[in-house]
């Protein structure tokens, strides 16, 4: 990756946003998967993919609200956990042109927290990388946190030291 090809957001809605929206004028319509699909900030831009002709994988857990997703063609559901690296195997199929991850767990600094975020955002992102090794889509794309960078009293930019907090690191 070149310092060119980073793109710094204020807050996850606004990269998610810019990360799903973006490749579909960048990009023709065509299959992808999608996770972190629960939540309201990946669902919209994803839902207007829909309407716009593509064809996707809403990658959720059982528990989730996908009633709004299933009022759309082209949706396939996969159920899953990405602390789960079989589902998430399971998930993405060969062929895909893309797959998007957003994933997440958000909860800053909340008191037991630590080992859910850590399962969610570190382990389950190595999930779905060694699933896109494995499985081959043409592109993929990780969406992550400010909490990656050391940003206290900092500007953040890619010159940035990282977080050396390991839950977040």
């Amino acid at each position: 990756v070149q310092p060119s090809q980073i793109v710094f957001t204020s807050g996850g809605t606004e990269g998610n946003n810019l990360f799903i929206k973006g490749a579909a004028g960048y990009l023709k319509p065509a299959q992808i998967a999608v996770s972190g699909i629960e939540h309201p900030c990946v669902a919209k831009p994803t839902q207007e993919l829909a309407r716009a002709g593509w064809e996707f994988i809403a990658f959720h857990r059982e528990s989730s609200d996908t009633s709004e997703l299933d009022k759309l063609p082209g949706v396939r559901h996969a159920i899953g956990d990405v602390r789960d690296k079989d589902s998430v195997r399971r998930a993405m199929p060969e062929g895909l042109d893309a797959v998007f991850h957003a994933a997440a767990a958000v909860g800053f600094f909340e008191p037991g927290y630590d080992r859910e975020q850590y399962e969610i955002n570190e382990l389950g992102t190595r999930h779905v990388v060694e699933a896109a090794l494995e499985r081959r889509p043409r592109r993929l794309v990780v969406t992550s946190t400010i909490l990656t960078y050391d940003y206290h009293g900092r500007v953040v930019n890619e010159a940035s030291p990282p977080n050396t907090d390991p839950t977040f690191a």
